[in-house]
């Protein structure tokens, strides 16, 4: 069975996010000003508002400005994923207090993970006043696995989105037309359950790919 230096299963993690309630608050005027060219209130005014909600679906991405609507993970021996939502901050805070219990002193396997999942469940526990320990997130000396860094040779070559890769190595996971950009609209509309597919889907597609890299399996788990 896989181990990794603290004699534990590794955990496969993957979030999805959505912008924080507020994040228009935190936008630079200067981003969402109309050219100053322009003259005419009502254009102007048309574009600040679409210019401000293009700003505010980015917010998703940036680890000070979104939240974590869902949260999935497995050990490296599991069958299925267990995926969190967090409809609220507080189900945010009772999934990230769970993460860090079932993380405990274990390592991770993710894709981008190293970019985004973990910077922003740290993040998330400190806005949240979470207990948890700093996290090594260094690409060359982290122990967690970030399958993008490793096959962009930490990012010497191009990143590719992880289902570009299940599609070329020709993985057999769920198929999934979701993708983290839909997020937000998916929160709008209350479909938790679909959110919850994605990101299960993630899950799973990351720990097939990571068998396909050739980290071995054994009795389900990775060598």
């Amino acid at each position: 069975m896989g181990m990794n230096g603290h004699g534990a299963q590794r955990i496969i993690v993957d979030i999805e996010t959505a912008p924080i309630a507020d994040a228009a608050r935190y936008l630079d005027p200067s981003d969402i000003a109309a050219p100053a060219n322009w003259k005419d209130p009502e254009k102007i005014a048309a574009y600040c508002v679409e210019k401000q909600a293009e700003l505010v679906s980015k917010a998703a991405l940036d680890l000070d400005l979104c939240r974590i609507v869902a949260l999935g993970y497995m050990a490296e021996d599991d069958s299925e994923a267990t995926v969190l939502l967090c409809k609220d901050e507080q189900m945010e805070y009772d999934a990230l207090t769970t993460w860090w219990t079932v993380l405990d002193e274990r390592s991770t396997i993710g894709y981008n993970s190293l970019g985004f999942d973990l910077p922003i469940i740290q993040r998330r526990s400190l806005y949240l006043g979470i207990d948890a320990p700093i996290l090594n997130l260094d690409k060359y000396r982290s122990p967690h696995i970030d399958l993008q860094q490793w096959l962009s040779l930490n990012g010497t070559k191009t990143y590719r989105k992880l289902g570009w890769y299940a599609k070329r190595f020709g993985l057999d996971v769920p198929k999934d037309d979701t993708s983290g950009k839909d997020i937000g609209a998916m929160v709008t509309a209350g479909n938790w359950n679909g959110i919850a597919a994605h990101c299960r889907a993630d899950v799973m597609t990351t720990r097939a790919l990571a068998v396909r890299m050739g980290l071995g399996v054994q009795q389900g788990a990775f060598v």
